[in-house]
């Protein structure tokens, strides 16, 4: 699903930002006592098609999107939005949340953009310092590769696939930094589309010149590392498309991937029949999760409806958009997804529907 104006809107709109460097914003009071146990997490191995801890449990995600390290980055903002203290971890666990979803920027990874507080290394300080506080909590990280760009200059959402230029020494460098976290799954990149199924999997030329990462050259590429945690593989048409799963899925010498959905009130699929029709398969092969989910109207119906029938066919989680407070809604495309209205822990009557969901399940 196309974003591409997300941080323009919301600048537009007048929203705050709060951006901090490493964490250390307190809100005001967290909501209740926390639900998700603060134990660290253990690492995740794919049987067939579930994910299971060590002791051969399965594992289902439950969690929320953290938009803002994707861009802030670039735009002189620090590097996340909101805060990343132990009240807001705690916040997140008061929700039952076990799972957070940070969208990153290959060009501040890598060091670079323009912004040297915000790219290189206290970037990457940072991410690693946030991922190991929620695991030291319960909660796993999914790394996203959300902004990409083939040359030096800006990482943006919009782009189709992957790069060779930039994505592929991205990968061996938080492969090669997280290969030993029980705490992580890899998304090599977020939501693929305008390309065939041919270069989804194994790259190709761009019409602009430049060259796209196949799935295939990402998997290569984190598994050269060592990294061994479950890879989150998206399908077409902005990450709703799961029929290359069933056709032309890459090989992984770790026998982990994970068939990644990602679904909106807008998309075409967003019915009991129709998921039964296109998902259910995919979820009989592989475990699958949906790590965005959201509207752009405020209704529940949906997003309860789909995780109702995750929770009945098999499916491996859920993961929303977005744990941010741009409040629901803005007059945005995508304000009815905001989960929160405060740093507070208000939930927004569509976030609210989502955490008592959460709540409902086992932890």
């Amino acid at each position: 699903m196309r974003r591409p104006e997300l941080v323009r809107r919301t600048l537009a709109a007048g929203c705050t930002i709060i951006a901090v460097l490493a964490g250390s914003l307190i809100p005001a009071a967290t909501a209740g006592a926390a639900t998700t146990p603060a134990t660290p997490v253990t690492a995740l191995r794919v049987t067939k098609n579930v994910m299971v801890d060590p002791a051969g449990k399965a594992v289902k995600l439950r969690g929320v999107n953290r938009s803002g390290t994707e861009y802030n980055c670039q735009q002189g903002g620090g590097i996340f939005s909101g805060p990343t203290d132990q009240a807001s971890i705690d916040l997140l666990r008061s929700w039952n949340v076990n799972t957070v979803r940070i969208p990153l920027n290959e060009h501040c990874w890598l060091g670079i953009d323009w912004a040297p507080q915000s790219t290189g290394e206290p970037y990457r300080a940072a991410v690693q310092d946030y991922v190991d506080r929620l695991a030291a909590n319960g909660i796993r990280s999914i790394l996203d590769l959300h902004f990409t760009g083939p040359v030096a200059i800006w990482g943006e959402q919009e782009k189709e696939m992957a790069n060779t230029t930039f994505s592929l020494p991205f990968w061996t460098s938080v492969a090669s930094r997280f290969a030993s976290s029980p705490a992580v799954l890899y998304e090599p990149f977020n939501e693929p589309h305008d390309i065939s199924e041919a270069c989804w999997l194994n790259g190709c030329t761009m019409p602009e010149g430049w060259q796209a990462a196949g799935y295939q050259q990402l998997v290569n590429t984190i598994r050269a590392t060592g990294a061994k945690q479950p890879i989150i593989v998206n399908g077409l048409d902005w990450g709703h498309d799961m029929s290359p799963m069933l056709r032309s899925l890459p090989k992984d010498p770790a026998k982990a991937l994970v068939a990644g959905q990602h679904l909106y009130n807008f998309k075409g699929c967003v019915t009991a029949s129709c998921w039964s029709a296109n998902f259910a398969p995919v979820a009989a092969r592989m475990p699958m999760v949906a790590e965005e989910i959201g509207v752009n109207d405020c209704s529940t119906t949906m997003p309860l409806a789909f995780m109702r029938w995750m929770d009945a066919n098999g499916g491996d989680g859920y993961v929303f958009w977005n744990f941010g407070t741009t409040g629901c809604p803005d007059g945005g495309q995508y304000g009815g997804s905001a989960l929160i209205s405060d740093w507070n822990g208000t939930p927004t009557p569509y976030g609210d529907a989502i955490r008592r969901y959460f709540l409902s399940r086992p932890v």
